[in-house]
């Protein structure tokens, strides 16, 4: 199938061809482990940050009547906590029932180390549980080993729970557990002080984080905390984190007898597990455990773990790719692989499958736009909304409907859980710190609130590899130039995708797909969702402000400026005129007084969507993302010393530009951003990069056409703009045709001995935290500098940072927006409102 060529160009363009096969899915292979650069520690302030270093408070009760499995109605607790006085698990004290085991009334006031002291659990939760008489084994443990690190089988963690329930199996009796064994972690610590609490609220979050990123089966997860006398629930979801209020653990026997019984005698799947999905005790070929996938009443085999970046974070749509091969009705494996995408979506989205349907079912295309769409989507060949039992029957698997019982929590006071104690009492520098971005007022942020997901899945028929496995850039800017290509049509038909990042672009058989249409929508599509996650590196700037920030602010006169640069004016189509003034519109002698101000029409409110120009910056972020962004090749003309260098300055400006909003902010909107950082790059990187600088004067170009006027903000008005090249004025074409000869050119420029090969890939996980380290680094040094009588702007390269100050005003506000929300990129909330 052949590419769609410009429109109205002088000459033939060298734009890439999309052959006629059929689409194909995939994320990227998952991240096994966290660069050393960051390790735990880091990996929980990332946490900590997508929670808003904040967790919303419930009643004890809600936990009780609406998440925690319910109790046998052959339990009594009046009985149970007679048992318990009888057998001297319950002492009296002061007039008050105790836990003989901490009769003293708080165990801050034993002699002994915090270990030896929490033990005393382990016979508190067996006196509960011999205190109902029931002589049928046990089918959980509970355990307080917290000197022995948990074994995963995906990822690195070396944290230690302090106690947890297991399965009470052969497997669950090792002395060392695994993660996926582990049922429901506890924290513990003996006093009450402000920073003790913190890091037993972070580490028990993080805990729940790792079971829930570790094990494919895990619905949710919840545990418990208890500081000196104070003892928490807590629970985590895709869309909701909640901690209980306390209860005192010492005198609390009735209540905390009755948590320890709901977990003993729980089903799998009322502590959060998933009975649709079956672990096996074989391994696939890269030795990861497999699993038997449900989908409809089709059984599937994993093969291989594709992807599962997005698990790295507690709330989310927590996806994960398997390739997977299809069962028969004997369990058998038939011949031949396709993919399963196992996600939480909202529940108020559409599925990914019917608007993948209603994309190529578009009837306002021609038969060439639908060749090219047809050509780069995916193919569904079967999807469910996975089901699970509730004591009403079988449900379709919701986080709010099922795992809440139908009912809102009423929230009460958040709790504040900080990644670092002392930074409030810290002179704030310059730079910002730990990879944030310093705030400009101190406006709290609000606080993002989830919507209710769904438990969904989908087949996929071919399989594939994303682009950051690529193995050089030459092939690279091959499968970015297909998917500009792929992007006009797209866009020809209405639609936008909304989500391109290097995890949704698939490649398969040599060509470039597009993944993840779920939250593709078309031009008249006016509804509104509540919190999506998204990868914020490649997110365009306006989108991420939630407003147009070149829109032009007409004049007294109602004359708009018309921006500069070197630009051919859209094509007049019969359908699409460009606003023009009549002769009564026209400025002329005045026949009045000058309003003032106050008396002028208040203009009307714009309402921002997004628009094909947005995903066309997504693609120009995600360009330059995967050349400064992945660990290249030392070509061979290049010293090991002086390729050091230029690796320091590739990091450098990775993080600038994807760290500082108003780097972002004054490369899409300015002529100044971009090309003036490239100093200090590698000559053949640098040249890569002034490339892309073509891309990025023709993209705000188009932004300053398409914003001039509010009525220009159509996807007709959009795709209509044609541009022209600096190296040839005489001939135009349109944005997309732009960015595909230009990334056709720069691959061919790459070819044979030119190319740079990619050393390693790591994953989206592990550049993120990467990058954080990278950014630490640079701000440690820059705040050293200036602390040393150095000024930290000098220290900067030859850009001139203090042109910020000619921002348009809607841009100065949007980066003071950002500083003020913006966290670290990566899996984070982005608030879509409107979009």
């Amino acid at each position: 199938m052949a590419g769609l060529p410009p429109r109205t160009p002088k000459r033939s363009l060298p734009i890439p061809t999309m052959p006629d096969i059929g689409p194909s899915p995939i994320q990227k292979k998952g991240c096994t482990s966290a660069p050393t650069d960051l390790a735990t520690e880091g990996q929980k302030h990332l946490m900590l940050d997508d929670l808003q270093e904040t967790v919303p408070q419930v009643d004890w009760a809600f936990f009780e009547d609406n998440i925690l499995p319910p109790l046998p109605t052959s339990v009594n607790l009046d009985d149970i906590v007679t048992n318990l006085v009888e057998k001297q698990a319950v002492a009296h004290m002061h007039g008050q029932m105790v836990w003989a085991k901490f009769e003293l009334g708080s165990p801050k006031l034993y002699q002994g180390g915090e270990d030896a002291i929490f033990r005393r659990m382990v016979s508190v939760v067996a006196a509960v549980k011999d205190a109902t008489g029931d002589t049928k084994k046990a089918r959980r443990l509970f355990r307080c080993n917290p000197n022995a690190t948990p074994t995963s089988e995906t990822r690195d963690n070396n944290t230690r729970p302090d106690g947890y329930y297991v399965r009470n199996d052969v497997a669950a009796k090792d002395r060392i557990p695994r993660w996926s064994n582990i049922i429901v972690p506890a924290e513990f610590k003996i006093h009450d002080r402000h920073e003790d609490v913190n890091r037993n609220w972070a580490q028990i979050l993080w805990s729940l984080n790792h079971l829930m990123r570790e094990d494919p089966t895990r619905r949710f997860a919840i545990g418990f905390t208890i500081e000196n006398t104070n003892m928490r629930l807590w629970f985590a979801s895709r869309s909701d984190v909640l901690v209980s209020l306390p209860v005192n653990f010492i005198t609390g026997i009735r209540r905390v007898s009755e948590f320890f019984l709901r977990i003993f005698y729980a089903e799998d799947y009322q502590l959060g597990f998933d009975e649709s999905m079956k672990r096996l005790d074989t391994l696939d070929a890269s030795g990861r455990v497999q699993y038997d996938i449900r989908v409809n009443e089709t059984m599937y085999r994993t093969q291989r773990l594709v992807s599962s970046i997005g698990v790295e974070t507690i709330r989310g749509r927590g996806t994960r790719v398997w390739e997977v091969k299809e069962l028969d009705g004997h369990g058998k494996e038939k011949p031949g692989s396709v993919i399963v995408k196992d996600s939480w979506g909202d529940k108020k989205r559409r599925r990914e499958e019917d608007i993948n349907k209603d994309i190529r079912d578009t009837e306002t295309i021609d038969e060439q736009h639908s060749q090219v769409l047809n050509g780069c989507l995916l193919t569904c060949l079967n999807s469910w909304d996975v089901t699970v039992d509730t004591s009403t029957g079988r449900k379709i698997d919701s986080t709010r409907e099922v795992m809440f019982c139908g009912n809102d929590p009423t929230y009460l006071d958040t709790v504040k859980v900080k990644k670092d104690l002392d930074a409030s009492k810290r002179v704030a520098p310059k730079l910002p710190a730990q990879g944030t971005l310093s705030q400009l007022s101190t406006i709290e942020p609000s606080r993002f609130v989830y919507g209710e997901k769904i438990y969904h899945r989908v087949v996929f028929a071919e399989v594939g590899t994303t682009i950051i496995e690529a193995q050089t850039l030459s092939q690279v800017f091959k499968f970015l130039s297909n998917i500009a290509i792929a992007l006009y049509g797209l866009h020809s038909a209405g639609w936008v995708h909304r989500d391109i990042s290097a995890g949704n672009i698939i490649i398969h058989e040599k060509d470039a797909k597009l993944g993840d249409v779920e939250y593709a929508k078309q031009e008249a599509d006016d509804t509104r969702h509540d919190v999506r996650t998204g990868t914020v590196f490649f997110m365009a700037a306006e989108v991420d402000s939630g407003e147009y920030l070149l829109l032009a602010q007409p004049n007294r006169t109602g004359l708009v400026p018309i921006p500069e640069g070197n630009i051919i004016e859209p094509k007049r189509r019969k359908t699409f005129r460009l606003p023009t003034f009549s002769d009564e519109q026209k400025p002329g002698p005045s026949h009045g007084p000058v309003c003032e101000p106050a008396d002028m029409p208040q203009q009307p409110k714009i309402i921002f969507k997004h628009n094909p120009l947005h995903d066309l910056e997504s693609l120009f972020w995600l360009a330059v993302y995967l050349v400064l962004c992945t660990v290249l090749e030392r070509p061979p003309d290049t010293l090991e010393g002086d390729w050091q260098k230029y690796t320091d300055a590739h990091d450098k400006l990775a993080a600038e530009l994807f760290h500082d909003i108003v780097a972002r902010i004054t490369v899409v909107t300015t002529d100044w951003g971009f090309a003036p950082r490239l100093n200090g790059l590698h000559p053949r990187v640098r040249a890569i990069c002034q490339e892309l600088e073509v891309v990025r004067s023709a993209l705000t170009q188009a932004y300053k056409l398409a914003e001039r006027d509010p009525s220009y903000l159509t996807f007709e008005a959009i795709m209509s703009i044609e541009l022209a090249l600096p190296s040839d004025p005489e001939t135009s074409m349109p944005l997309h045709h732009l960015f595909a000869s230009q990334f056709w050119s720069i691959s061919g420029q790459l070819g044979g001995e030119h190319d740079i090969k990619f050393e390693k890939r790591l994953s989206l996980s592990g550049q993120r935290q990467l990058m954080e380290a990278l950014l630490a680094k640079e701000t440690a040094t820059k705040v050293s500098g200036s602390r040393a009588g150095q000024d930290v702007e000098s220290e900067e390269s030859s850009r001139p940072r203090k042109k910020t100050k000619v921002l348009n005003p809607a841009a100065r506000e949007a980066s003071e927006r950002y500083r003020q929300r913006l966290r670290k990129p990566g899996p984070v909330s982005a608030n879509a409102v409107g979009l």
